[in-house]
């Protein structure tokens, strides 16, 4: 009985003209039994995006057609066969080991020396999809002969993908300098080595070890708060503290970094280096060579293999304003400038943030990969709940004491209550909210928290509030994520009204007010003078960040 590729096929222009039609359409899948004629409609040089189609219409039909792709070889021609190799790589890549997958590497193998240059490509790609040591070898071989330019390029990639130590080593040794656009693909390719060599190896912030001299620290926190981030930091005894742009504090400290995690309003932090002249990548260079000393210091080893090796300092090229091909072109550039530092965006330790401006570039070396430990009561989330830093925020502005009745009407996952209870042994905290799964998540936060003796919690609409008279209502309200569209307006007014008749004379109100023009009239009515207005971004859009006290 003949096989499906041994019966007679009928020429490429006799085809049904169904067929050619129905390729292109991305959710057809061929029957098995329509094989040949694709493999005919595969064959047309002068129809690429028939071609094209084709191929893909093949792959839908899945790995049981790959025995025949395999006997298609032998006899096919250009352009056919480069287009049976890709296809023969894909289905080889996607199957688990096996006779037909193994009889398809191996085949992959031998086309690396085809005499058609298209199926070496081919190949070469397919290839670099199956890490191994015959991989490696095959394509070290390949390239060791000299190929065509476009070959060579194409085994340098497949190398950066599959291969160890010795795909390294030859990399390294033959840079092409005289060649920019293959000088470009041999650095990609020994970066993806390089970072892959170094992943048996993890590494983690040092934050408890002291640094050698005071240094410059950025703070960060969400803009409009930095002023309040400034005065916390000069509370906690840092020198030299100045706001310097929306969002960010700058100052001085010789302190290890986890004594960072004092300040409950930043963000992050990141260590700025002095701006730099000259092109991008000359300034980024020399910018991280200055802190390697540091980097290292500040980096220890997490190894997960047995060899003891210390794990790399790893950076991500944080540079907001450059394309793929320009963040490409800086990592090849910072690999042979720093090579004790490893690019590696997955398991960085390290930010490096870059921006331009006025001729000159700024950087700053960011930490990450280390232990936020002030927010660790935060077991639970709702819907648009409270960023934890801005939940301190108020807390701080509300500096409740040991007399104060604190009432929360929007309680959500409880961030504000807990961090006034934290911050002070206050008489007793109280949150209101319509739904009680936040009520669920706020009281399991406060057992985290070690609060809950303290924490009175309901489910309900503010205005059915049955506790005792605050001292302080502090709240971030719903924003429209948890307030049906439409409505936010007639929210926020009927809270206003009840928050004025409700909190005590004397009293405070710290809160985040989305529309301040349908609120502040109605403080005003009742008597309500402004400690604090402050305009704060909550991620997209502001909101006014409001300490109002209620007259006697």
């Amino acid at each position: 009985m003949l096989s499906r590729l041994e019966a007679p096929i009928e020429p490429c222009s006799a085809l049904p003209i169904d067929l050619r039609q129905a390729v292109t359409s991305k959710g057809y899948t061929p029957p098995l039994k329509q094989l040949p004629e694709l493999l005919a409609l595969l064959g047309e040089a002068d129809d690429t995006a028939t071609a094209t189609a084709t191929a893909l219409a093949i792959r839908r039909m899945g790995a049981a057609v790959l025995p025949d792709l395999l006997r298609a070889i032998p006899g096919s021609q250009r352009p056919q066969r480069g287009r049976l190799t890709e296809l023969i790589g894909r289905f080889a890549a996607a199957s688990s080991p096996g006779s037909q997958a193994d009889e398809a590497f191996h085949l992959l193998l031998e086309l690396l020396d085809d005499h058609d240059l298209k199926t070496q490509l081919n190949a070469a790609a397919a290839l670099g999809r199956r890490r191994c040591a015959e991989s490696e070898a095959a394509l070290l071989a390949a390239l060791a002969k000299q190929p065509r330019r476009e070959l060579q390029l194409a085994l340098i990639r497949a190398l950066g993908k599959v291969g160890g130590g010795a795909a390294q080593a030859a990399l390294a040794q033959s840079r092409p300098a005289s060649d920019p656009s293959a000088l470009q693909v041999t650095d990609r390719a020994m970066l993806i080595l390089q970072r892959e060599q170094s992943r048996t190896h993890q590494a983690v912030i040092a934050d408890t070890v002291p640094l050698d001299q005071p240094r410059r620290f950025w703070l960060h926190a969400r803009d409009g708060l930095e002023h309040l981030l400034a005065d916390e930091a000069r509370e906690l005894g840092y020198e030299q503290v100045q706001v310097i742009a929306p969002g960010r504090v700058e100052m001085l400290s010789a302190r290890p970094l986890a004594d960072l995690w004092r300040l409950r309003l930043m963000t992050d932090a990141g260590l700025p280096m002095a701006p730099q002249s000259g092109p991008v990548e000359v300034a980024v260079a020399s910018a991280l060579r200055q802190a390697e000393s540091l980097l290292l210091k500040l980096t220890c080893s997490v190894s997960t293999a047995d060899s003891g090796a210390a794990a790399p300092v790893r950076y991500r090229i944080d540079w907001p304003e450059a394309s793929k091909a320009q963040l490409w072109s800086m990592a090849g550039h910072l690999m042979v400038a720093c090579p004790k530092l490893v690019n590696d965006p997955t398991l960085s330790t390290w930010d490096l943030n870059i921006h331009q401006d006025a001729g000159k570039t700024q950087i700053e070396l960011r930490p990450k990969r280390w232990l936020d430990p002030r927010f660790s009561y935060r077991h639970g989330f709702v819907p648009a709940a409270s960023h934890p830093t801005i939940a301190a925020a108020l807390a701080r502005v509300a500096a409740a004491g040991a007399g104060d009745i604190v009432w929360d009407p929007f309680v959500g996952s409880g961030s504000e209550l807990i961090e006034c209870g934290l911050s002070a042994p206050v008489q007793g905290l109280y949150g209101t909210d319509s739904d009680p799964a936040a009520i669920s998540v706020a009281q399991g936060n406060a057992v985290t928290a070690k609060l809950q003796a303290s924490l009175h919690l309901s489910v309900g609409d503010f205005s059915a509030y049955s506790g005792p008279q605050p001292s302080l209502i502090i709240t971030n309200p719903p924003m429209g994520r948890r307030v049906q569209r439409g409505q936010l307006a007639e929210v926020l007014t009927r809270f206003a009204e009840h928050a004025a008749n409700t909190l005590a004379p004397g009293g405070r109100l710290v809160w985040l007010a989305p529309l301040p023009v349908r609120t502040n009239p109605i403080f005003q009515r009742h008597g309500f003078r402004p400690l604090l207005l402050q305009t704060v971004d909550m991620g997209g859009f502001p909101a006014e960040l409001q300490h109002l006290v209620k007259s006697r």
